[in-house]
């Protein structure tokens, strides 16, 4: 059955738009250590910076490197990987730039584990969810 006029066919999931019509959310300092995790890749160590419902800012950890430059400083604008150690689930998302030893990331906006994010980033900031 062929979709109507005005609906799409639905693509490959792709990186959200960056002019959509959601304002930006706040980032809130959390400071954890993470694994950076990508099929085919042993997980690198790091710290996670700041969260958002949105995306997150991670620092990769170069200390425990011993001079070999890890793979997630290699990835590039679009590439997927996941984030663990914050939830009990590992967070999906795509690399928006590296700057250095950060990378900026977009998450993945998968419904059902914004609540556990919401939960994770209230801890952090009892008024932020409040009705």
């Amino acid at each position: 059955m062929a979709p109507a006029d005005n609906q799409q066919e639905p693509d490959a999931i792709a990186p959200p738009a960056a002019d959509t019509a959601v304002p930006p959310l706040a980032n809130y300092k959390i400071e954890t250590a993470i694994l950076f995790r990508r099929r085919g890749f042993l997980p690198a160590p790091g710290f996670l910076v700041e969260l958002s419902e949105s995306g997150a800012l991670a620092r990769i950890n170069l200390a425990d490197i011993g001079g070999a430059e890890p793979w997630p400083l290699h990835l590039r604008h679009g590439d997927e990987l996941w984030l663990s150690n914050i939830l009990d689930d590992p967070l999906y998302y795509w690399l928006m730039e590296i700057e250095g030893d950060l990378l900026r990331l977009r998450l993945f906006r998968d419904t059902g584990i914004l609540p556990s994010l919401r939960a994770l980033i209230a801890r952090r900031d009892p008024n932020q969810f409040r009705d």
